[in-house]
């Protein structure tokens, strides 16, 4: 016969947070406020100011990651929830890492391809499909790519789609051939108001890699794109970054 183990004992806090919800009652918290008992998450045991913890609170004092030897977790559901978003977040940073390595390579070759003549500025490059890219470019000189468009599709296996424009006075000379007369110099998209080391990464995964890549692009159409591709909405401070590095690019000289 299989030997039964007994049941670990329920800690006196994870009781008393059974009781408060069953029977409707408050919980003094460390700072000597109640809560409502849906709320408490935790309970420090330290003598000098023990009480149960609230979900701001434990976010507040970094109890999690600072690993203190007197936090007691309760409602096990909730921090199972915790860990399950936290590995998700994760593996989410990997993907995008991921694609910036996979992505970076790709369109440096699109770029270094096509903007050869020194004619060519590329704007953006989506992928529509695992085989079929959208490549938007401005010019400002008619240039033959069916060689360099021909060389794409063998070297990358997709099917490559030009969408041109052509581009406002001066515009490729200022993104093109002047960076590379000054030794190729870029600008850092940092530089712009409101756009940080977390927008600069996000820009990167669309593309973005220095302010001359801004030229003719939309913030509001970076932002959607920036939503499909993480699979939810996205803060909107990110919103009014990529909308201040696309004014900030327009007045580059």
């Amino acid at each position: 016969m299989a030997e039964i183990k007994p049941r670990p004992k329920e800690s006196k806090a994870a009781s008393a947070v059974k009781k408060a919800a069953k029977e409707n009652l408050m919980l003094r918290l460390i700072t000597g406020d109640y809560a409502n008992s849906s709320n408490i998450v935790a309970r420090c045991n330290w003598p000098r100011h023990p009480g149960f913890l609230s979900k701001g609170i434990v976010k507040i004092h970094g109890c999690v990651t600072k690993n203190c030897s007197v936090f007691e977790k309760l409602r096990p559901e909730y921090w199972q929830a915790a860990e399950k978003a936290e590995q998700d977040r994760k593996n989410n940073r990997l993907k995008r890492k991921q694609a910036i390595k996979k992505n970076g390579s790709r369109d440096a070759l699109i770029r270094e391809t096509l903007e050869k003549s020194g004619h060519v500025h590329v704007t953006s490059i989506r992928e529509e499909s695992p085989d079929f890219l959208i490549i938007s470019y401005i010019y400002d000189r008619r240039i033959d790519l069916t060689q360099e468009i021909r060389f794409l599709r063998e070297k990358l296996g997709k099917t490559v789609r030009l969408m041109p424009r052509i581009a406002a006075a001066g515009a490729v000379d200022r993104l093109i051939r002047k960076p590379r007369r000054e030794t190729r110099k870029v600008t850092d998209v940092r530089n712009a108001p409101k756009v940080g080391n977390a927008a600069k990464k996000r820009l990167e995964a669309l593309g973005v890699y220095c302010l001359e890549d801004l030229f003719g692009r939309s913030g509001d159409a970076l932002y959607k794109r920036d939503c499909e591709m993480s699979g939810k909405r996205v803060d909107s401070r990110y919103l009014t970054a990529y909308r201040s590095a696309v004014e900030f690019a327009k007045g580059l000289d």
